[in-house]
């Protein structure tokens, strides 16, 4: 689950051009009602669905098929100062994952839990 600070003011455009996935979003902005929640979305290829992620919002995503592409635009540049993770299976966030992930980066499995 990655994220910029909120003062990086990134929105992200996220929209599944092929195959299906879940993707989360994690309100991380303290001052927001809804801090540490997250929704839940399934994007189909097929009808091209996104999510656009506010500022401060943490994003992951499990693919749900095989040969996903999934298209990212970003409003801001990349500022790696800003850069905040989450563990995707951090029992504050209660995230219900679809399935078992079957391949996760060492560096995602490295992120402290909240």
């Amino acid at each position: 689950m990655h994220y910029l600070e909120e003062q990086a003011q990134e929105w992200k455009s996220v929209v599944c051009l092929q195959g299906s996935v879940q993707d989360v979003v994690v309100d991380m902005r303290q001052e927001s009602q809804t801090f540490r929640s997250h929704q839940s979305f399934h994007l189909e290829g097929q009808s091209n669905d996104g999510v656009l992620i506010p500022p401060g919002c943490a994003h992951g995503f499990l693919t749900l098929e095989p040969k996903t592409i999934l298209l990212y635009i970003m409003s801001a540049p990349y500022d790696s100062s800003l850069e905040r993770a989450l563990r995707w299976d951090d029992p504050t966030l209660g995230i219900a994952w679809d399935l078992e992930p079957k391949v996760i980066s060492d560096r995602d499995q490295s992120h402290s839990l909240l």
